[in-house]
C-alpha cells in the first residue's frame, strides 16, 4: 500500500484486505507488512499510551506464531525458535498493554456483530430504533467488518495458547487388542461397579472451596487404583478438562500456567517423578490467586511411606516447601483403597468368565480369599479366567495364578518367533519402566539383546505389550505380570558356575537396569518384594550391585533399595534374604572410599533393623547397630550417619527394658535425644524427637511396675 495509507480508516483497511482473501485467515494478513502497518497505526490512534515501536515489535514476534499455530507452512519455525520467540514476548515491557489493545479491539467487534443484528431486528419491525444501543459501531462494510474481527479473535486465542500452553492429559481408552490387553485398566474389559465410597471422596475433593489443592490415592498392585481415576474423569469430563499426566511428558510451564478450564490432573506411579509433582503442585499453589479455575492434582502410587525417597523428593527440601504442599493438601490422610465388596469381585469374574452360575459364587470368592489374603480385583480376574481351564486352584498361591495367567497370554498372544534376546528386552524396559531406544544404542553387548534398528523389533515388542512407538519399548502390563515375567526370566541356578550364560545374563540386564533407570529400578524391586517376597529370583536380583563397573551412585541406590524393601520381605517371613541384605549393608559401611556408599547404607539400616527384629533375628540387628555405630563414630559431625545410628538406637531400647535394663536403656534414650537435637532437620532426628516422649513414658511405667512387683515379693 502506498504511503498515504495513515489516513486510511479500519473500515477501508478491512475492505482492502477482503479483496485479498480475508476468509482465508488473518494469521497471512498479520504476516502481511502493509497491513500489519496500518493495524499499527490503528491501535496506537486508539490507545494513545501506546508506543507505535512497541505494537510493531510485538505484532511482529507474534506474527511467525500465530501463522504457526493456524496450521500455516512457516516451515522454519521450529521448537527452538518457538521458544525463544514466546520468551521475547513474554519478557517484553508494555506487551500486556498491546494484548489489552487487542481485546479491546475484539470487543469492538463484538458491538458491531450487535449493531448488525439490531439493524437486521429494525428493518424487520421487530426492535425500535431508539431500543437499539450499538448502531454507533456500524462499518461501512459489516459483513467484511465481522469476518475480520472474527479472525482477529481466532488469532489472540492461537497467541494465548502458544503463550499459555495447556498441560497434555490423556484418558488412555484401549480400543484395540482388548482381549491380549484385557487385565490393563485402559480396556474397561469388566463393568466398573461399586467404589461408591471413593467416587463420594472424590466428588468432594473437586467440589471442595480452595481454588488449587491434590489427594492421593495409595492401594496394593491390582486393587483398582487406575480404573478408578480413569473411571472418575469420564464421570466428571463433561464439566473438567480430566485426564492422566504422560509419564514422559517434557511439559514444563508450570510455573506460568494458567488454566483455560476446571483441570484434573491424574498422576499415575507418581513415584517415579516424586520431586517434578511436586514442584508443579507448588507452583499451581503460588499462581492460584490469579487462576479463573480450579486445579486439582490426584495422585496414585501403592504408598507413601515418609522415609521413601521419592516422598522426600514431592514435598521438597525446604520447610516453605513442605509448608505449601501441606496446605493444599485436600486431607492429609489418602484415599486407601479398601478390598472390593463381594458383589464387584464376583462380577469381575463373571466378566472374565461367562461359565461361572450363581451356584459357585460363594465358592469362588472363597478360593480367591484362600489365595489372595487381599482379595484384590486383578486376582479376582485372574481367577476368574483359570476358571476355564482349571478347576483345581484351591491351593495355588497368587505366583501359580499369575503364572497361569502369563502362560496363557504368552501362548495365545505372543509372536511365535520371540528370541531370548526379546526376552532380555522386555524384562529391561519392564525393570526400568520403559526404555527409550537411544538408551540402548550405547550398549557394547550387541548380542544381548535384538537388532534395535529393524521395524521387526519394534514390531514383536508391540505385538507383547500392545504399545508400538519407534522410540521406546514399553514395559509389560500389568504390573504384576511384568514382575512375575522378570523373576521368571531372569532366574537362574545359584550353584552354576559364574561364567554360565544364564547366570551373566542375570547379571548383566541387571546392571543395565540399575546404570540406564536407577530410579525405576529401584520402584521395581520394591514392588517385587510387595507382591513376590517368596520367589527364588529375589535372592540374587534384589542384592546391591558390586561388581568393578559399577559406579559408586549406582551401588549406593542398589543398597538404598534394601531399606526399602525390608518391610515387605519382613511381612513375608524371608528371614534368609534380609540376613543377606544386612551382610551388605555392614559391608558397606566399611568402604570408606565411597562416602555416598556409606551414606546411602546408613539411611537404610532403621528399616532394616527393624525388620530383623521382627523376624527374631536379634544376634543380626546387633551386629548391624554395632557395625552402624563404628562408621558413626568414625564421622561424629556427619548427620547421614549420626541420624540412622540415633534411630536405630531408638528402636533398641524397648528389648533392652524388657529385660530389665533399665539403666542402660535411659542412657541410650537420652544419647538418642542428644543426637537428634544436633541435627533437627534429618528424617530420623525428626522421628526420634517426636517419639522420645513416649519412649521415656513407658520407661518409666515399666520401671514403676517392675519396683511395685518387687515390694510385693
Amino acid at each position: 500500500m502506498p504511503d498515504n495509507t495513515k489516513a486510511i480508516d479500519l473500515d477501508q483497511t478491512i475492505d482492502a484486505i477482503a479483496q485479498h482473501g480475508v476468509a482465508k485467515g488473518l494469521g497471512k494478513f498479520l504476516n502481511d507488512a502493509e497491513f500489519q502497518a496500518i493495524l499499527v497505526r490503528q491501535i496506537c490512534e486508539e490507545f494513545d499510551e501506546l508506543n507505535p515501536r512497541l505494537v510493531r515489535f510485538v505484532l511482529k514476534r507474534a506474527a511467525p506464531l500465530v501463522a504457526k499455530a493456524s496450521g500455516k507452512s512457516m516451515a522454519w519455525l521450529g521448537k527452538v525458535s518457538q521458544q525463544r520467540l514466546t520468551k521475547i514476548l513474554k519478557l517484553t515491557p508494555g506487551y500486556a498493554n498491546v494484548m489489552s489493545a487487542l481485546e479491546q479491539v475484539l470487543a469492538t467487534a463484538d458491538l458491531a456483530q450487535r449493531a448488525e443484528q439490531e439493524l437486521a431486528a429494525i428493518r424487520k419491525g421487530t426492535l425500535r430504533r431508539n431500543e437499539a444501543e450499538h448502531l454507533d459501531f456500524l462499518s461501512s462494510d459489516l459483513k467484511r467488518h465481522a469476518e475480520i474481527l472474527h479472525d482477529l479473535d481466532d488469532i489472540k486465542v492461537g497467541i494465548e495458547k502458544l503463550l499459555n500452553p495447556q498441560p497434555p492429559l490423556r484418558l488412555d481408552i484401549i480400543t484395540q487388542k482388548r482381549k491380549q490387553r484385557r487385565f490393563v485398566y485402559g480396556t474397561r474389559y469388566v463393568e466398573f461397579q461399586g467404589r461408591r465410597d471413593e467416587i463420594a471422596q472424590l466428588d468432594a475433593f473437586i467440589n471442595a472451596a480452595p481454588m488449587v489443592s491434590w489427594h492421593l490415592i495409595t492401594g496394593s498392585g491390582g486393587q483398582g487404583k487406575s480404573r478408578l481415576a480413569l473411571e472418575f474423569c469420564l464421570q466428571v469430563g463433561g464439566a473438567w478438562r480430566a485426564g492422566f499426566l504422560s509419564a514422559n511428558t517434557t511439559y514444563d510451564h508450570w510455573e506460568d500456567w494458567r488454566p483455560d478450564q476446571p483441570t484434573l490432573i491424574v498422576v499415575d506411579y507418581v513415584a517415579r517423578r516424586g520431586e517434578a509433582v511436586g514442584q508443579a503442585i507448588r507452583h499451581a499453589a503460588a499462581n492460584a490467586q490469579n487462576y479463573e479455575f480450579p486445579v486439582r492434582f490426584l495422585l496414585l502410587e501403592r504408598d507413601m511411606q515418609s522415609d521413601d525417597e521419592w516422598a522426600k523428593q514431592f514435598w521438597g527440601p525446604g520447610r516453605t516447601d513442605q509448608i505449601s504442599l501441606e496446605d493444599t493438601c485436600h486431607r492429609q490422610k489418602p484415599i486407601e483403597l479398601a478390598d472390593p465388596g463381594p458383589d464387584e469381585l464376583w462380577t469381575i469374574m463373571q466378566g472374565m468368565n461367562a461359565t461361572l452360575d450363581e451356584t459357585r459364587r460363594e465358592e469362588c470368592l472363597e478360593k480367591l480369599s484362600t489365595i489372595d489374603k487381599e482379595s484384590r480385583a486383578l486376582y479376582a480376574a485372574f481367577l476368574g479366567e483359570a476358571l476355564t481351564a482349571n478347576d483345581n486352584v484351591l491351593e495355588w498361591s497368587t505366583t501359580d495364578l499369575a503364572r497361569e495367567i502369563l502362560q496363557r497370554d504368552q501362548e495365545n498372544f505372543w509372536p511365535k518367533d520371540v528370541t531370548e534376546q526379546d526376552e532380555n528386552l522386555l524384562a529391561l524396559a519392564t525393570m526400568t519402566a520403559g526404555t527409550p531406544i537411544e538408551a540402548l544404542g550405547v550398549l557394547k553387548d550387541t548380542n544381548l539383546f535384538p537388532a534395535l534398528n529393524k521395524n521387526t523389533t519394534f514390531d514383536r515388542q508391540g505385538t507383547i505389550t500392545g504399545h508400538i512407538d519407534g522410540k521406546i519399548f514399553f514395559p509389560l502390563e500389568p504390573d504384576i505380570l511384568g514382575e512375575l515375567f522378570v523373576l521368571e526370566v531372569l532366574y537362574y541356578n545359584t550353584n552354576l558356575a559364574i561364567k554360565h550364560p544364564s547366570r551373566e545374563r542375570h547379571n548383566l540386564i541387571r546392571g543395565i537396569a540399575w546404570h540406564s533407570a536407577p530410579t525405576g529400578m529401584n520402584e521395581f524391586l520394591v514392588r517385587c518384594a510387595r507382591d513376590f517376597p517368596n520367589h527364588k529370583t529375589m535372592k540374587t536380583l534384589s542384592m546391591p550391585l558390586d561388581s568393578p563397573g559399577d559406579t559408586p551412585e549406582v551401588i549406593a541406590a542398589s543398597l538404598f533399595t534394601i531399606g526399602q524393601m525390608s518391610d515387605h520381605l519382613s511381612y513375608a517371613g524371608e528371614g534368609g534374604l534380609l540376613h543377606e541384605h544386612t551382610l551388605a549393608l555392614c559391608n558397606a559401611f566399611q568402604n570408606d572410599g565411597h562416602m555416598v556408599i556409606q551414606l546411602n547404607a546408613a539411611f537404610a539400616a532403621p528399616r532394616e533393623f527393624g525388620a530383623l527384629h521382627d523376624t527374631s533375628q536379634p544376634d543380626l540387628a546387633q551386629t548391624l547397630f554395632d557395625e552402624l555405630s563404628i562408621l558413626a563414630d568414625k564421622h561424629p559431625d556427619i548427620e547421614g550417619f549420626q541420624a540412622p545410628k540415633a534411630a536405630v538406637t531408638l528402636l533398641m531400647i524397648s528389648d533392652i527394658a524388657i529385660n530389665g535394663r533399665h539403666t542402660e536403656a535411659q542412657l541410650l534414650l537420652y544419647e538418642a535425644v542428644n543426637i537428634a537435637r544436633r541435627f533437627p532437620a534429618h528424617f530420623y532426628s525428626q522421628i526420634v524427637l517426636t517419639a522420645a516422649p513416649k519412649a521415656q513414658e513407658l520407661l518409666a511405667r515399666d520401671y514403676q511396675a517392675r519396683n511395685e512387683d518387687s515390694s510385693d515379693s
